[in-house]
C-alpha cells in the first residue's frame, strides 16, 4: 500500500474521530441528568430511595443485566408500599427529553397494580399541580395524571412483557403557561405506542423548584415482583449553544 493511500486512509479515520468527539461533546452539554448504575450503588441519584419504608438495600440492590444489554442496573423489589429513587430537579419552562429502560422480572405478578415511574412536585403546594404517573395495571400500561388544566386515570388494553427490556422516552414541557406538553413513547420489541398525554397546556405550577424524576415500585406490588431499571437520562431536547 502506497504512503498516499496510507495517508488518505489516516485522514478518513482522523475524520470520523473528530466527527465522534464533536457529537460526544454536543451530548454531554445537553445533558442534565444520566444515571446507568454502573458505579454498582444508586449515589447517582439525589436521593435513593425517597421516603422508603424501610432501609436501603432491603429492597434495592445491583446486578448485572439479565439480558446482557447493558452492564450493571437498579433493581426495586417489591413487598413494601414504595420504593423509589429520586432525581434532582428538572428545569422548567424548557423542552426536555426523559429516558429510561424498564424490565420486569419473569416472575412479576399480574395481578399486582401500580407506579413504575413518575414526575411530581417537590413541594406540598406544587404536588396536584403537575404529577404525571407511568403505571402497571395488571399487566397493561396505565396513567395517573393530576394536572392543572386536567387530570384523569388511564388503563390501555397492551400487555407490557416480561423478562425485555422496554425503553420509555418522554417529550415534555413543565410550564405554568399554555405552551405545556407531555408526550410519552414507550418501545416494547417491534412494538412502539405513542401517548399524547397533554400538549398546548399548564403542565406545572409556578413554584421555586422544578419537578423531578423517580423510578421504582410504588403500590400493590407483591414481593416476588422484581423491576429492572437502567439509562436513566434528562436532556435539553433543542441543542444548548
Amino acid at each position: 500500500m502506497s504512503a498516499r493511500i496510507l495517508f488518505k486512509s489516516f485522514l478518513v479515520g482522523l475524520a470520523f474521530a473528530l466527527l465522534f468527539f464533536a457529537a460526544s461533546c454536543i451530548d454531554q452539554k445537553n445533558m442534565i441528568l444520566s444515571i446507568d448504575f454502573e458505579s454498582k450503588d444508586f449515589s447517582q441519584w439525589r436521593n435513593a430511595c425517597g421516603k422508603c419504608f424501610f432501609s436501603l438495600g432491603n429492597g434495592q440492590y445491583i446486578e448485572r443485566d439479565p439480558k446482557g444489554v447493558n452492564g450493571f442496573s437498579g433493581v426495586y423489589s417489591g413487598g413494601k408500599k414504595r420504593n423509589e429513587s429520586a432525581s434532582s430537579f428538572l428545569p422548567l419552562d424548557t423542552d426536555l427529553k426523559i429516558e429510561f429502560s424498564l424490565l420486569f422480572d419473569e416472575n412479576f405478578d399480574v395481578e399486582s397494580k401500580g407506579t413504575v415511574a413518575q414526575v411530581i412536585g417537590w413541594q406540598k403546594g406544587c404536588f396536584e399541580g403537575g404529577m404525571f404517573h407511568l403505571r402497571y395495571e395488571k399487566g397493561r400500561w396505565g396513567y395517573w395524571m393530576r394536572n392543572l388544566d386536567a387530570g384523569h386515570d388511564y388503563i390501555s388494553d397492551i400487555k407490557i412483557p416480561k423478562g425485555e427490556w422496554i425503553d420509555v422516552v418522554v417529550d415534555a414541557k413543565f410550564s405554568s403557561k399554555k405552551d405545556g406538553y407531555f408526550f410519552t413513547e414507550i418501545k416494547q420489541g417491534d412494538k412502539t405506542i405513542k401517548y399524547d398525554i397533554i400538549e398546548n397546556s399548564a403542565t406545572f405550577k409556578n413554584c421555586p423548584r422544578g419537578p423531578y424524576i423517580k423510578a421504582g415500585l410504588y403500590g400493590d406490588y407483591k414481593e416476588r415482583d422484581l423491576l429492572y431499571v437502567d439509562n436513566v437520562r434528562v436532556s435539553f431536547s433543542r441543542p444548548v449553544k
